[in-house]
């Protein structure tokens, strides 16, 4: 049991060797999650972007988590394509938020750059067999909610979750992609001082 919510923990396997990719809205739970399966490893280090928040770190109890700070999306290349570190949990929390400011100046450079970090997180989980965790952004079209990093995302997570609030501290979190169960195959939960209930 990684979360400790029975539908969580059917729900969302997360498994050493792939990268699994957890995306929503700002404010629906993503690094909370993340933060929770850190609390239940070893040696858990965390790539940040968006300034995690350490009293949230402390009420999850996932004080033994490493954590780099980068705040601009060249640094986050040069720290992910050169990382050599020991632990049995990567998480990058978020994969595309600097991603997001450089795809407004440059379209190609931004993919490009994406392709190669997330690529990279791959061979890394597959090379140290231990599970990569990103979590990402979705924005709304008329034809319906997107991920941001778009097909990039989709192709390399091999596990792809959708969390979205439902109301006060309630979530709900949505398969959109799994190597084993199907498509759309949901689960709600509730946020809490020590992460789900």
């Amino acid at each position: 049991m990684v979360f400790g919510h029975k539908g969580l923990d059917k729900l969302l396997t997360i498994e050493p060797g792939i990268v699994t990719g957890i995306v929503g809205k700002a404010g629906t739970g993503k690094t909370s999650l993340a933060l929770v399966i850190a609390k239940n490893t070893k040696k858990p280090y965390l790539i940040d972007t968006e300034g995690v928040s350490l009293e949230r770190i402390k009420q999850i109890g996932s004080t033994h988590l490493r954590i780099a700070k980068v705040r601009d999306f060249g640094k986050q290349q040069k720290l992910i394509t050169s990382l050599r570190i020991e632990a049995d949990l990567l998480i990058v929390d978020s994969l595309v938020m600097l991603y997001r400011l450089l795809l407004t100046d440059d379209h190609k450079k931004a993919n490009a750059m994406l392709s190669k970090q997330i690529a990279h997180l791959s061979w890394l989980a597959n090379e140290m067999e231990i599970p990569v965790i990103v979590t990402g952004h979705v924005y709304t079209t008329e034809e319906g909610t997107k991920v941001v990093g778009g097909d990039i995302m989709k192709y390399w997570t091999k596990t792809l979750v959708f969390i979205e609030k439902t109301g006060l501290g309630r979530r709900k979190a949505t398969l959109i992609k799994h190597r084993s169960l199907p498509e759309g195959k949901s689960c709600t939960f509730k946020l809490c001082n020590r992460g789900v209930c």
